[in-house]
């Protein structure tokens, strides 16, 4: 029997990714068109082991901080640590991978803005909020012609049905309302994972994670991406109080080039600080005379 060959109808026009790297243009065709891939090998197991070994110390730190576990229960934070990368540089590896920032740069462009960043830990046996349908902005009852934000989960564990792998509604992220359950239960898809495998996803996508059947808890680096219209979850530029600002790769991404100023004096003196100008006088037309901001 002989094989089918890839041929197009002539003329048909086909979808084509030249500024995208070779190696992740499928990963961005598939998120473009189903709303999630899986961008493998991004974590080395010693770096995975790494932070695994460190996610019990930050959830003490914090739990402490909220006055203990049964606050920590009451407002639904269990197994969840917010913005270790401030307290552990270890996380700002998976905030920064390389082909997570080509990706998120094709889609987002040039000025990828970190909104947030926490840990995720599934328990064997126990519920977690995130285990209903849902899109990572809660509030985002609309669809967009791209994406306005990824979410990378960054597998330390790997995902598969012993652990609670996540389910994912494909396609989903291009419509308002979510469907019936009954074509929801028929199309959904299990997100499966090896260690150190990130799974990318259009935040608008509906997901959900699945209970964990156990023995061992899966833990996951959850960090989001969006375009600076989005505000960031927590003011990261003041927290980190000019760390990595001058870093080409983590100033920005941290949101130093997008933070709020506190006036509008401010926000003139960071113009000149950064030699930048928002518009020009079109008008101004010899190459050597300055053009004057509007």
């Amino acid at each position: 029997m002989t094989e089918a060959t890839d041929i197009l109808f002539p003329g048909a026009p086909q979808a084509t990714y030249p500024s995208v790297p070779a190696h992740l243009r499928l990963a961005v065709e598939s998120i473009e068109r189903d709303g999630w891939a899986v961008l493998p090998g991004q974590i080395p197991a010693s770096g995975c082991a790494a932070m695994r070994a460190a996610v019990a110390g930050l959830l003490a730190a914090e739990t402490a901080e909220i006055g203990g576990a049964e606050n920590m229960k009451r407002i639904g934070d269990e197994g969840v640590s917010r913005s270790p990368f401030l307290r552990d540089d270890r996380f700002v590896g998976p905030a920064a991978l390389p082909d997570v920032l080509a990706v998120a740069r094709h889609f987002l462009g040039a000025v990828v803005q970190l909104n947030l960043q926490r840990i995720v830990v599934n328990v064997p046996g126990l519920s977690h909020g995130a285990g209903v349908w849902h899109r990572d902005h809660s509030y985002q009852d609309f669809t967009t012609s791209r994406p306005v934000s990824l979410t990378a989960l960054a597998m330390l564990d790997g995902s598969r049905p012993e652990n609670g792998a996540p389910s994912l509604l494909p396609g989903s992220h291009r419509f308002e309302k979510f469907p019936t359950f009954e074509y929801a239960r028929s199309r959904a898809t299990r997100a499966l994972c090896a260690p150190g495998d990130v799974l990318l996803i259009d935040s608008a996508i509906f997901h959900r994670t699945e209970p964990n059947p156990g023995p061992e808890s899966r833990h996951t680096v959850v960090t989001i991406y969006t375009v600076p219209l989005i505000r960031q979850n927590v003011d990261y530029p003041k927290l980190l109080a000019g760390r990595w600002a001058d870093d080409p790769v983590l100033g920005p991404l941290m949101g130093y080039a997008t933070a709020m100023p506190a006036s509008d004096l401010e926000y003139r003196r960071t113009k000149l600080d950064r030699g930048r100008r928002v518009a020009r006088d079109r008008s101004v037309t010899p190459a050597s005379t300055p053009a004057k901001d509007a």
